[in-house]
This record gives structure tokens, sequence and C-alpha cells, in this order.
């Protein structure tokens, strides 16, 4: 994502950190940004225009549009995370990496392509994402939801520095549609990838995407658009008039199964065109198969952008340190202002200068400030027995408990429906505003039930992200260590990140100590992360694990597995350290 970032960045917006501007739509303003509670954790966030927050329209179509597509949920389609209540923001998944449309016009300077195989990729990962989208149904009726993105083009195709590939802006252009509003610096180039049908203002089903689709890949294939022309009538023209060709005629390297793809997808009657996604990507896989004779295409797709655009990608990173370092000072100055305010409105006045009294009412100085005491907690007292209510026995019981607890229940039953709706970090926001005298058993379960939701749906799109998550949220509700469910969810997440991260830096290891140690309970955590270390050769890094594992379960099984046999073994035998022989000797003592 290209920064466009002014002097006036990093600056607070809400619970953000704006930290530069990426973009602009029809919509509003896009920005890379920070959450004050999260400094590391970077997200996009889309500021709405102001006459759009004051259209009601606009707001009522935003709130429908959003329920629907909060619940996409897929690897290959950028995350919705949370947005305001009155349509003022959107807050989405971050990718570090670049749009298709930034890869294509780097290379047309070069005079270059992309490789055959990752635009087949390409093409494939993202008709994944729209097929799930097509095909997702309300859970309550079983019915489609009818979503169509409408705007697939290199610009709402990001390939990240890992190889993966995201679709931005599902319903995006939905919005910009119906309220007659234009994306900035984009439109003239929409033309070239929009359907023929959505083209002349009709209604569009998911046919309209497959020709988009079809018509990105063209581009990636060819170096150009299928079409093109000086203005929009003449280029409705040739859309009806031209014949579709092969991309092979332009590039020799293309072969004939992939034209027919291609041609079949680009068809200007629908019902030409392939009749769903899915066998669209089914016909992508099998080129792809027939094309790529290496195992790895998502690592051979990173090494050619790594190998092609790293100095854009170090622009970026740059660019994205620059501002975090900003933003943690900004947060840092937010947190110490709020804290000096709170000292100075809670701390008691500088006591006036002492008066020389007569000691006849020296003495009374003493005693009227008892006296108000004594009369204040009388006071109370009655209230608390009149303002109570009697029980069936005759007892008194205080009304305004029953009143919290009444009030409690109907802030829950809202927040049960944030939940039910997907809206999880919302509704943990809102969980912990919750006071700690209006926590009751109610409250712990929607909480644990919230965080495991959330949790989830972060780790069905970024595990890495998902593991960023756990340790804040066992700071903010540490009783969730006692859920069962949660922590075979936790040692799921943890175990992915650990395998991800292992492959290349031992270090992530040393991250991973002070997560089991955080988790007193989940001694099965600790031994598996332990098996994991060994599993990757971190045979020193593993007898920490080993050794928490069982301090907290003594269980001489765990004494029998193979894998702690061999970290006990290379510790004893091989290592000279001293540290190293002490944690192999406690495991060894601890198995006896």
């Amino acid at each position: 994502m290209t920064s466009t970032s002014e002097n006036k960045y990093p600056q607070i917006y809400q619970r953000y950190i704006l930290l530069d501007a990426i973009g602009a739509g029809g919509m509003g303003q896009v920005f890379r940004a920070v959450t004050m509670d999260e400094i590391n954790r970077v997200v996009v966030v889309k500021k709405t225009f102001e006459h759009l927050r004051s259209n009601s329209s606009y707001v009522k179509m935003f709130r429908d549009e959003i329920k629907v597509l909060s619940l996409l949920n897929h690897p290959n389609i950028v995350h919705l995370y949370s947005y305001g209540s009155k349509a003022e923001f959107i807050e989405m998944e971050y990718v570090r990496g670049l749009s298709l449309n930034q890869i294509l016009l780097t290379l047309e300077e070069k005079k270059e392509k992309i490789p055959i195989e990752i635009a087949v990729y390409i093409a494939h990962e993202a008709a994944k994402g729209l097929s799930y989208a097509h095909e997702l149904r309300d859970d309550a009726k079983s019915l489609p939801l009818g979503i169509v993105h409408r705007d697939i083009s290199p610009h709402n195709l990001m390939i990240s520095a890992k190889g993966s590939v995201k679709i931005l802006d599902f319903g995006i252009s939905k919005f910009t549609d119906q309220l007659n509003v234009t994306e900035f610096g984009v439109v003239k180039g929409k033309r070239h990838y929009i359907a023929p049908e959505q083209n002349r203002g009709e209604t569009v089903n998911a046919s309209a995407d497959i020709y988009s689709l079809g018509a990105v890949l063209w581009r990636m294939l060819v170096g150009e658009p299928p079409f093109d022309a000086d203005n929009q009538t003449e280029y409705r023209k040739i859309v009806v008039e031209s014949e579709i060709k092969a991309p092979s005629i332009f590039n020799s390297q293309v072969p004939k199964t992939l034209d027919a793809v291609c041609q079949k997808a680009l068809q200007y009657r629908p019902e030409n065109r392939f009749k769903t996604m899915e066998e669209f990507q089914t016909e992508l896989l099998a080129v792809s198969k027939e094309i790529n004779r290496e195992n790895s295409i998502v690592r051979k797709t990173s090494d050619w952008i790594l190998a092609n655009f790293k100095s854009q990608l170090v622009s970026e990173e740059d660019s994205l340190r620059t501002g975090l370092n900003t933003a943690a000072s900004i947060a840092k100055s937010a947190r110490e202002t709020q804290d000096k305010t709170i000292l100075i409105s809670s701390s008691p006045l500088e006591p006036s200068p002492e008066k020389v009294l007569p000691k006849s009412l020296d003495l009374l100085k003493w005693k009227i400030p008892g006296l108000t005491v004594f009369l204040v907690f009388l006071i109370i007292a009655g209230f608390k027995f009149f303002g109570s209510e009697k029980d069936n026995q005759g007892n008194r019981t205080t009304s305004t408990t029953n009143e919290v607890k009444k009030e409690n229940q109907i802030e829950l039953s809202d927040l049960h429906l944030l939940v039910e709706q997907q809206f999880y970090e919302e509704a943990l926001g809102k969980l912990a505003q919750i006071p700690i005298t209006q926590r009751l058993d109610s409250w712990r379960q929607l909480v644990v039930r919230t965080v495991i939701g959330w949790l989830e749906k972060k780790a069905a799109g970024d595990n890495n992200s998902a593991f960023e998550e756990i340790k804040s949220l066992e700071l903010k509700f540490p009783f969730i260590l006692e859920n069962a469910d949660y922590s075979k969810l936790k040692s799921k997440i943890v175990l992915a990140w650990l395998d991800a991260c292992a492959t290349t830096d031992s270090n992530c290891l040393n991250t991973l100590l002070p997560v089991a140690n955080a988790d007193p309970n989940n001694a099965d955590l600790a031994f598996e992360l332990g098996k994991k270390a060994t599993f990757h050769y971190f045979h020193y890094h593993a007898l920490p694990f080993f050794k928490i594992a069982l301090q907290r379960k003594n269980d001489k099984t765990y004494c029998h597995d193979d894998r702690l046999k061999s970290a006990l073994s290379t510790g004893l035998t091989f290592s000279k350290d001293t540290e190293i022989r002490k944690l192999a000797d406690d495991v060894t003592q601890l198995c006896r």
C-alpha cells in the first residue's frame, strides 16, 4: 500500500493513531493506523466524508452492508475488524505488500510481464476468495446472501511479501454506485475491468465478477487491458463489436489451455461465461498444475516479489517504522497526560495557612468535623434502610442492587446481539467498560465466548495477528485462562505461530516463554511447545518448556516422549553452557 503521507501525520483520531494517508476514494480517505492500546498492531482505517455521514440513506445502507461484510472470513479476503456506529470509519486488515496495480505499473516501465505461473496463481487465489463470498449463505434460512464484489481490478488485489493474495473493498463499490460518487483516480481505469452489463447500469450478479477477474488475468498475461478506447461511448461499442483475442497472440508463453479459460471468462453475454466462480477457479487450478512443476508456488511468488520490488517494500517498511515510532511517543504522551489529569483531579487541595484561634474555638475545630462525619453516616444508613424493599419473608433488600443487575442484563443482551453478528472487537471493548461491580457470571461467560469467536475469526485470516491478540486479551480478562475451550484454541494458535516462525528464527521461542509461564493451567501447551522446538532442531530451547510442563503437571508420561529424551540427551552430552546443563539436570530430576 503506497503511502501519501503529509507532515500532519501521525495524529490521533478516536481510538486510533493515524500513521499516514495511503489513498482516497469516493467514500473518504484511507490511512495506515494503530490503536492506542495496541501500538504495534497495524490496521487500515477508512474515514468517510462528512457529507456522507449526514446522509441518512447512506448511514442505513452502510450499516446493512457492513453486517453482511463482517460475515466474510476467508484467507483471500481482507478482514473487516470494526466500524463506526455513525458510519464514520471502517477498520480493516493491513496487508504488508503491494497492490497488483503497483506491480503492473512497475513492470510496464521495465517492459516486463508477470511470469505466467504467478499470474495464474494470483487469479486462482482471487477466484477462491470470490467463490467463497458468492456461495456464502444465511445460517438461519440457508439462502445465498447474494454477495458480489462489483469492483475487481488490479487496484483491489493485494499481493503480500509472503506471496498471499488478498481482495480489498468488498461492497464498497455498491456504496459508491448507489450514491453516485466517484473513486478519485480509479474510475478512469475501472471501465477496462467491469462487465458490459455493469457498464450499461444493469443489475449485476456473480457473473460480473467472473468477467472482471478474466480482464485482470488478461492484463497480467498481455500487459494491457483486453479492450481500450478514448471515451466511455467508444469503449462500450468496442466491447460489443470486438472479438476476444487469445492472449497467446500477444504473449507466446501463454499455453492454449489458458487462452481458452481467459476467453471464456470474458464473454460478452453472462450466460456464455463460466456458470460459477468455483468453475472458473477449478479451470485455473488445472492450468496451474499443468504449467507449474514446483511444489510451492506461494514461496515462488514471495521470492519473485522480494527480488523485483524490494526497494518499494523497504521504502514502505521504513515509512511504517517511522510512523510507529512517532505513534509510540504520541500514545505515551497521551497516557501521561491522562494519568496527570487523574492525579490532579483526585489529589487534595493544598491546605490553607493555619490560623490562630482562641482556645474555646480551637476545641470546636476538632469536634465539628467529627460531628459532620457522624451525621453523614446516619443519613446514608437511613437511605439504605428506607430505600430498600421487603422480600417475601419481610426482610429488607436493596432495590438498587436489583436495578444494577437489571441494567446489566439489558446491556449484556445488547452485547449478545453484537457477538451473534460477529462484531467481536466492538463487543470486547464494551465488555471491558462494564464496571467491576456488575461483572457477574453471565458477563464472564460472554467474555469467554467473545474472546474465542474473535480469535477464531482472526486465526482464519492471519494466525500471526491472532497470536498477537492473546497477550492483551489475557491481561484484560485473566479468568479466560481457566476455560478449557480457550486453552485448546490458544494452543492451536500458538503452535501454528511457532511453526511459521521457527523455520527462520530461534528467538521466537524466547518470545513464547512468557506465554507459557503466564498460563498456569496449561501444562500440555508448554509440553507441546517443547516438542515443536525439538522438531525444529532447537533442542536447547526446548528444555525450559519441558521443565515448565513437568513442574505444573506431575505426568511421567511426558518423560517417555522421544523428543523430550532427544532434548535431554543433547543438553547433557553436547552443551558446555552451565545454564543449559542445569536445565537438563532439572528436567531429569523431575522425571525421576
